[in-house]
């Protein structure tokens, strides 16, 4: 612990000379740069505030320089602190303008981070329409990309989102879909959770015969 303590220290003291030295050359880019890299790594030391303060003047100058890249990267990380301190409608004010950033970028992945940390932010919230809309997105963008892994994570999401609304029918056709696609993932303890939901929205439907199929098919991938 102290080992790892000692190093954060030092690699903190280390961005901090870094800052100093760009901020004595004048150099803008380096420093917003320097300034984003300072918040992530404070953050992660939960020192709130400190980030938070690295992260907004990282933003100010990136949106002086016009450099979005790195107005996407301080905006990520205002909205990570927010989410972070159960603080949702500010994590989605700042994830929603990392998105739109990168979508004028062309960068669609980075839109599928954004993405799913607004799914994140959805879900704490128990906001039901925006999880499924975000998940919508989310899936578009993977197919596009080919993005195997991200489409199963949409489809889940899909599934989620229909059987918390009855719709038994199309959130078995997602896990379904779900399924399929981890299986050429070969990522069995992910099928796992297909049949395991399927099994669920069954047994909801009390067709008690279908659970012990879909229980069996998911313990037998585990």
């Amino acid at each position: 612990m102290h080992r790892r303590l000692e190093a954060w220290n030092e690699a903190k003291e280390a961005l901090q000379r870094s800052l100093r030295l760009v901020e004595a050359a004048g150099d803008k880019e380096k420093r917003a740069a320097a300034l984003v890299n300072l918040g992530f790594i404070v953050e992660t030391h939960g020192e709130r505030a400190e980030a938070e303060e690295y992260l907004k003047l990282a933003l100010v100058l990136a949106e002086e320089l016009d450099d979005k890249e790195k107005a996407v990267a301080a905006l990520g990380g205002l909205g990570n602190i927010a989410s972070i301190y159960g603080e949702p409608d500010r994590a989605e004010a700042h994830l929603k303008r990392a998105l739109a950033l990168n979508e004028e970028l062309g960068y669609k992945k980075g839109m599928l981070i954004q993405l799913e940390k607004l799914s994140e932010v959805a879900v704490a919230r128990e906001d039901l329409a925006k999880f499924g809309e975000y998940s919508r997105q989310t899936l578009v963008l993977a197919e596009e990309q080919g993005d195997k892994e991200k489409m199963a994570m949409a489809l889940a999401g899909l599934g989620a989102v229909a059987k918390e609304r009855g719709q038994r029918t199309e959130a078995e056709r997602y896990c379904w879909r779900a399924i399929a696609l981890n299986e050429e993932l070969i990522r069995k303890e992910l099928m796992a959770t297909g049949p395991a939901s399927l099994a669920f929205i069954r047994r909801e439907s009390r067709e008690l015969p279908q659970v012990g199929k879909y229980a069996r098919l998911s313990k037998n991938l585990i």
